[in-house]
């Protein structure tokens, strides 16, 4: 697998939406509670890998998402791409996410 490229600085504007190192933050936090809630290893670290490739990733996530093309990440499947998505359209914060997870 090829190495993602290293995140250029992007100039975001309100429309944007959410940066991507402030959604890898979400799912890194999310990866967090889901471990401290005693969750199966494995979909704490899917949260965080998949924060990591949403950091690395060249452009800003959110408005391709918005847009409905989202591009294919390593390590994103079905369950955290909708996490993603929901993240991406709406805004809505970890704090509202991990409310429903547990």
């Amino acid at each position: 697998m090829a190495a993602m490229p290293r995140p250029r600085s992007v100039r975001r504007t309100e429309a944007a939406g959410l940066s991507n190192a402030e959604l890898a933050a979400t799912f890194r936090e999310i990866g967090d509670m889901l471990e401290l809630l005693g969750e199966v290893p494995y979909k704490a670290v899917a949260y965080r890998r998949a924060a990591d490739a949403m950091e690395r990733y060249p452009t800003d996530l959110a408005p391709l998402i918005v847009a409905g093309r989202t591009p294919k990440l390593p390590g994103v499947g079905p369950a955290i791409g909708a996490r993603l998505t929901e993240l991406a359209t709406t805004g809505t914060r970890a704090a509202t996410i991990t409310r429903r997870l547990s």
